[in-house]
């Protein structure tokens, strides 16, 4: 019988942790953007940012909480434009929610997520850059 080697899978946790950005892959057909994060410690997690609701219809909202997470990795808030592919080896600082819903297959079980919120600069796995400069504080919320 052949054996598998297991992974040292360490799971994402609620609360503030730094990511490093690993890779980004985007289908411009879909228009949608998935980064791949990891902290420190080695576990990891997607973020996806889809910019079309639909076939015409632009999602702003996506594009709008993309373009600050991209300016708060890259630490350029001037920034225009970018390739996704400069976001790799920046650093983000992001707080960590659990999200329980109930599965789109209808058999009344139950799905986690984990959502990233509040984006701070920073400079590395142990340094954190202060700022006030909140999505919710810039959207006025």
């Amino acid at each position: 019988m052949a054996f598998i080697t297991l992974s040292d899978y360490a799971p994402l946790t609620e609360g503030n942790h730094i990511f490093k950005i690993t890779k980004t892959t985007y289908d411009e057909q879909f228009a949608k953007l998935k980064i791949n994060l990891a902290t420190k410690e080695g576990a990891t997690t997607v973020k996806t940012f889809a910019f079309m609701k639909d076939e015409t219809t632009p999602n702003e909202v996506a594009l709008n909480v993309f373009s600050y997470f991209a300016r708060t990795a890259l630490q350029d808030d001037d920034a225009k434009e970018i390739d996704p592919e400069s976001l790799v080896g920046h650093y983000i600082q992001a707080t960590v929610t659990k999200k329980e819903v109930e599965s789109n297959k209808g058999d009344g079980s139950m799905v986690t997520f984990f959502d990233l919120n509040n984006y701070k600069k920073a400079n590395g796995f142990g340094d954190a850059v202060q700022t006030d400069n909140s999505l919710a504080a810039l959207l006025g919320d």
